[in-house]
């Protein structure tokens, strides 16, 4: 899946420098981003009694949160109506803090004992490459290639943890730029959606535990300034 997305956008970016470009203006720009955004994924638990998993306990639960984050940009322009660029989060993505009791037999006798587990998750070092076309007047789409760092944070009373992982996901947006021709300054507003491929995460301490997250979406608005040089 990973090999797939980024042989689909590193494509779409040879095809973008294959247009005209030397009979266009190249020009760089730079500039930062405000974004707020909305987040869904599913969440499916895992622990299976027997190793071939024929007697299991299976958990399934969807959530959805919202996060801030800023970033900045890098751009080269060919012409008036093509941008590649390159995005890089400031700040990480959180989502909230989940906790909730289990009854640990392990630790005691017949009845056993409430142990607690506290699980998050931090989507940090989120980059992004995409590809931008300029349509009638300040209007433009544009598709991207996301990678971002996801960063468990568990605290687990019944003991291990999960590890991290590295994902990849596509998305697609629209926007308006007005620029300030005399200054060289631009603004834009925008609108996204991206789609994540799925993780899959095993305890360290029990194999026969393990956490799948899937269906992972967002959505996201922005506001951006830049400079055209």
């Amino acid at each position: 899946m990973k090999k797939l997305i980024s042989a689909f956008f590193a494509s779409m970016i040879l095809v973008a420098f294959q247009a005209p470009a030397q009979s266009a203006d190249v020009s760089v720009s730079v500039g930062f981003a405000g974004n707020q955004g909305g987040y869904h994924a599913v969440g499916t638990e895992l622990i299976a009694q027997t190793g071939d998993q024929s007697k299991k306990e299976v958990t399934q639960e969807a959530g959805v949160f919202e996060d801030s984050h800023p970033s900045f940009f890098l751009e080269v322009n060919i012409g008036d109506n093509m941008t590649v660029g390159a995005e890089f989060a400031m700040d990480d993505i959180e989502t909230p803090q989940n906790t909730n009791a289990k009854v640990d037999k392990t630790t005691a006798a017949a009845t056993g004992s409430f142990k607690t587990n506290t699980a998050k998750a931090t989507f940090s070092d989120k980059n992004t490459v995409y590809i931008q076309a300029r349509m009638l007047g300040g209007l433009y789409t544009k598709i991207m290639y996301h990678n971002v760092n996801v960063i468990s944070e568990e605290s687990m009373g019944t003991g291990g943890a999960y590890g991290d992982a590295t994902i990849e996901g596509l998305g697609a947006g629209i926007g308006y730029q007005h620029d300030f021709d005399d200054l060289g300054i631009f603004v834009r507003a925008e609108v996204t959606a991206s789609a994540y491929e799925d993780v899959k995460a095993i305890n360290t301490n029990d194999i026969t535990k393990q956490i799948t997250i899937d269906n992972m979406y967002g959505a996201e608005g922005s506001i951006r300034v830049g400079k055209t040089f």
